[in-house]
């Protein structure tokens, strides 16, 4: 099993400031559950789900108030048709045109009450949520209020079967590791526009260099323009977005409640 030493974070097309300290940053190939069965194999996946701008999932056109939008899951792109426990997705809330929550859920299943994100007016605001795939291998959408337009992403599913290879999730006490601002694990100053990357080392310290996956959690302050900010193994592009932010916010919520992702622990 690789190892996922490096990590490589670039941003498209603003000027932002880093501080890592959650999106799951995984190397090609699966990684193992716990011995006892408790859990199934994480197998990174990257691809997108939905996006009602494009018509990218069979679904065209912003999401109304109190509509519920199904889509195909399984089979779509890396995603297995069988095997898939649950999925590992980032959904995004693209300008909608007021206070609302979407909520992504099994399809066939009763909605849950607890929204998977809380976007304010005209903002662009991306969280990650674990969902199990519902009847004919789809999700559901539900926007509560005005009009939405939503992308899902997927960063990798969650297999049925687990393999005796080991490797639970280990959680940790949040510690940051990465400050574009001051310099910690990285060189000083913002990520610049039009792709550009910074390549930081995560593992050596509280995340041991065995580690086969990370969960981490991703605030971006100081964005000149709305924009997104993937984080991937190095020389492994992400074609998945994996925090949507808006400009001149610290997207962790400083100025507004926006994206803000608890962080995790490590595989």
């Amino acid at each position: 099993m690789k190892r996922a030493r490096r990590r490589r974070l670039a941003a498209l097309p603003v000027a932002v400031s880093l501080v890592l300290g959650s999106v799951v940053v995984v190397p090609a190939g699966s990684a193992g559950a716990d011995a006892a069965g408790r859990g199934g194999d994480f197998v990174p996946v990257n691809t997108v789900l939905l996006d009602t701008r494009s018509g990218v999932g069979g679904v065209t056109g912003a999401r109304g108030a109190t509509s519920t939008t199904t889509f195909t899951a399984l089979g779509v792109g890396g995603v297995p048709t069988s095997g898939v426990r649950a999925l590992l997705v980032d959904i995004t809330a693209v300008s909608p045109t007021g206070n609302t929550y979407p909520t992504v859920f099994p399809n066939g299943a009763t909605r849950p009450i607890v929204a998977s994100l809380n976007a304010s007016k005209d903002e662009v605001l991306t969280n990650s949520v674990v969902v199990s795939p519902g009847s004919e291998g789809k999700l559901s959408l539900y926007n509560h209020s005005g009009s939405t337009h939503v992308k899902l992403d997927v960063q990798g599913y969650f297999t049925s079967v687990t393999t005796t290879a080991g490797g639970g999730f280990v959680p940790i006490d949040p510690v940051q590791v990465v400050d574009t601002r001051s310099g910690l694990g990285s060189t000083t100053g913002p990520i610049g526009a039009s792709g550009g990357t910074r390549t930081v080392t995560l593992t050596g310290g509280v995340i041991p260099a065995g580690a086969s996956a990370a969960m981490i959690g991703v605030v971006v302050t100081g964005a000149t323009t709305t924009s997104f900010v993937t984080a991937a193994p190095a020389n492994q592009a992400s074609a998945a977005s994996a925090l949507g932010l808006p400009g001149r916010y610290d997207v962790d919520g400083n100025e507004r409640e926006a994206a803000r992702r608890r962080p995790g622990g490590d595989h």
